[in-house]
């Protein structure tokens, strides 16, 4: 559980529960939260039953953010987003969970262990569902 950072960053990450039966494809878009910086993903394959083991490995990548405002360093900011297929690609595992409204899937950030053949938790917390990049000028 992360403690550090901006409350609205913290809020909005962990607000990312979907259906049990919702379906990511390839495009989908999703936002690393970092301290107080955000930066845009995409979906750049999805394995909706990985190896038979009934969950979903979606690989995404940090998307180029070029920004199209003229506002300078401020807090509104506006970008244009465009895929970046040679980026690094960061790993995310469905879980299902128990909600107080029912069964909802999350995804959590996961790494491939070569040694072990198994996924293990880690890596960049990327929400999924929307794309945002942002810059806090004042750091």
């Amino acid at each position: 559980m992360k403690i550090q950072g901006s409350i609205m960053n913290r809020i909005q990450e962990s607000a990312c529960m979907f259906p049990i039966d919702f379906k990511v494809t390839v495009g989908f878009g999703g936002t690393e939260y970092m301290w107080s910086d955000k930066h845009a993903y995409s979906v750049c394959s999805v394995d909706q039953n990985w190896r038979n083991k009934n969950f979903e490995i979606i690989g995404v990548q940090q998307d180029n953010a070029e920004r199209v405002d003229n506002n300078g360093a401020s807090e509104s900011q506006s970008y244009r987003f465009t895929p970046n297929t040679a980026g690094y690609i960061c790993y995310l595992k469905s879980e299902i969970v128990e909600t107080v409204n029912g069964k909802r899937k999350l995804y959590k950030p996961v790494i491939w262990n070569e040694e072990t053949k198994r996924w293990n938790k880690g890596g960049a917390s990327v929400t999924l569902g929307h794309r945002s990049e942002y810059h806090d000028f004042s750091f």
